[in-house]
């Protein structure tokens, strides 16, 4: 299935560009070329070919001479010396091929001493979007939030092409056919759930989401449980900016008030390692709850924006925002259920010797199920294994018994980040350790193991008009487990967003260990129902909170690493490297556990909301 495209386009990855149709100068020798990725699944209807298209940015195959005309501002070929410093960060790093002999060969600047005029880039090299300016970035991004309508007819398009997985005669010499038409598949669509916030008076009110969107909103409202607040502080990072980006806090302050009482230290800032390193200070060392902002987006905020500033405010200092009226489906007996959520963060490609992140989150209340402890830790470099998952997990539950006096007897485990090739892993050596843990003393819970997937190439597109959104996107609550599944393991695929954007993706939720013997309808709507008690916004997420808590944590625990090693010395900061790249364990044992470990006052709140 990847020979025909292999010959005919440029491979990225696991992904496919063409070389000539479905591009678009973005100018500055950058192009925006559309591709797709592709895998094969077996499912309920045999083997089924799962596509879905991207949009990359490239450079473009032409003369360096000419990339340098597009690149450089000012580019003089007379006069060298005026722009040589920005022709050689322009070529750092890029791959060219030579003109004046025939050769396959490619060269990495700048150690390649070939007069650049016989110099061509070699097609197929990315473009880092974050080096895009805005405006192009901006683009790009609309091209590639293509509306459902759109991207089916791309889709479509590119598995008929003549260049694509099915063009040729390579998969009929295979005896193999595929159909060009979507899979037909029925779904159904589960209803949201009923939620409470706080009326003016204080009292607990039932709400109803709205129909289409599933959304909510705290006008005339406030959250369930809100924390009263003393003494705050706002730092500013600004003071030397100008325009825009400087706060201007007689018009911030205000709007902020107005929106509750606040103990909090807000940081209106630009420089991202500098205020890090400030902020897991005050984490780390100083005990107190911190609120970074923006503060061009501070300045123009609207009042959804400061209500949403709000919400995470009030998470962070240990309050509810949002709760179901009713207790976990399947779970509405009187028995303690802690659900924790594992992810790992890893490095840049480029980087060979940083740690990879792991953190691991934990519901620490019962029944609202809605307020998380989180554990960080080192790990080997770029390895999805969590180590010592069983003491992370022991810790949390230790977390819970403080709080409730009592060992939560249900534990449901949400695993991120790992593709089935990894799932013996998860099961046999994660979960063999979890198990480990809680046995040393004498704990046995009743587990559930779930991997939740949002890298896939599989796309729910609504049948007609009216059995969808009004955006052409699947409703909120869509669920689809059958025919497009495993033949026989326990998976589902489930749409828990308004997709407001571009094309929903729908997450693959899928079972590893099931000790409570879920239902399909249980466990769905288990998960669906916690997608309305993220505490950052008033709608329902794309993923379950758990998973996206940990994702946040271990991006954080990324932060505070980068912000350590900024502030080494030179040579602390050569020998740590040097040690770490002697081998993968170094990464991880180079770093104390301890340097991950928060304020005793705040390691159990949500300080990474």
């Amino acid at each position: 299935m990847k020979e025909n495209p292999a010959r005919h386009m440029v491979s990225v990855g696991r992904s496919f560009h063409s070389t000539e149709a479905y591009k678009e100068d973005l100018g500055f020798g950058i192009t925006a070329s559309r591709g797709f990725q592709h895998s094969l699944k077996p499912t309920f209807q045999g083997l089924a070919m799962c596509l879905d298209y991207s949009v990359l940015a490239f450079r473009k195959r032409l003369p360096v001479i000419d990339f340098l005309r597009e690149h450089v501002p000012g580019f003089n070929l007379n006069d060298f010396r005026s722009c040589g410093r920005d022709v050689e960060n322009a070529l750092k790093g890029l791959k060219v091929t030579v003109t004046h002999r025939i050769t396959k060969q490619k060269h990495k600047q700048p150690k390649n001493y070939v007069p650049m005029e016989f110099c061509v880039l070699v097609e197929g090299q990315i473009y880092p979007k974050e080096n895009l300016n805005r405006d192009v970035g901006l683009y790009l991004k609309k091209i590639s939030l293509a509306t459902p309508r759109d991207r089916q007819r791309i889709i479509c398009d590119m598995v008929a092409d003549r260049d694509g997985p099915c063009g040729g005669n390579i998969i009929q010499n295979f005896g193999m056919e595929v159909d060009m038409d979507m899979t037909s598949v029925l779904g159904r669509v589960i209803g949201p759930p009923e939620l409470k916030l706080s009326a003016s008076n204080g009292r607990v009110i039932k709400i109803a989401v709205d129909k289409e969107k599933c959304h909510w909103n705290l006008v005339g409202k406030g959250v369930v449980e809100g924390k009263p607040i003393d003494r705050w502080v706002v730092i500013d990072f600004s003071s030397s900016e100008r325009g825009r980006y400087k706060l201007r806090p007689e018009q911030f302050i205000p709007k902020l008030r107005a929106r509750g009482q606040l103990q909090i230290i807000i940081c209106g800032c630009l420089g991202r390692i500098l205020v890090t390193s400030i902020l897991s200070g005050f984490l780390r060392q100083v005990g107190v709850v911190t609120q970074c902002c923006l503060s061009d987006h501070v300045n123009n905020g609207n009042d959804q924006y400061f209500a949403n500033l709000a919400l995470k405010i009030n998470a962070k200092l240990g309050g509810s925002n949002v709760e179901l009226i009713d207790r976990l489906p399947f779970f509405e007996g009187e028995g303690h259920v802690s659900v924790i959520g594992a992810d790992v963060n890893h490095p840049g490609a480029r980087n060979k010797t940083s740690p990879s992140i792991a953190a691991v989150v934990a519901t620490v209340n019962w029944p609202a199920a809605n307020r998380y402890a989180a554990r960080v830790r080192p790990q080997y470099h770029r390895k999805e294994k969590i180590l010592n998952f069983g003491d992370m997990c022991f810790e949390l539950v230790e977390t819970y018994v403080r709080l409730n006096r009592v060992k939560p007897g249900n534990i449901v485990i949400f695993r991120d980040g790992v593709s089935e090739g990894q799932f013996d892993m998860v099961l046999n050596e994660e979960l063999t350790d979890l198990r480990r843990a809680f046995k040393s003393s004498n704990y046995a819970p009743t587990i559930t193991l779930i991997v939740a997937q949002k890298r896939h190439q599989t796309r729910l597109f609504p049948g007609n008009r009216s059995s969808g959104s009004s955006n052409g996107n699947v409703s909120p609550g869509t669920v689809v487990d059958t025919k497009i599944v495993h033949p026989f393991e326990f998976d589902f695929y489930l749409c828990s967003h308004y997709g407001s954007l571009g094309t929903s993706k729908p997450t693959h939720y899928h079972v590893l260990c099931d000790e409570h013997g879920f239902s399909s309808d249980q466990l769905q709507k288990l998960i669906y129902n916690m997608c309305y008690t993220f505490a950052r916004c008033t709608k329902p997420v794309s993923l379950v909170p758990p998973v996206y808590y940990a994702d946040l944590v271990a991006y954080r625990g990324r932060l505070y690493y980068e912000a350590i090693m900024d502030g080494q010395s030179p040579a602390s900061a050569s020998s740590s490297t040097s040690s770490a790249a002697t081998s993968s364990l170094s990464s991880a044992a180079s770093l104390d556990d301890r340097f991950y470990k928060l304020h005793a006052e705040l390691e159990n709140i949500m300080f990474f909301v």
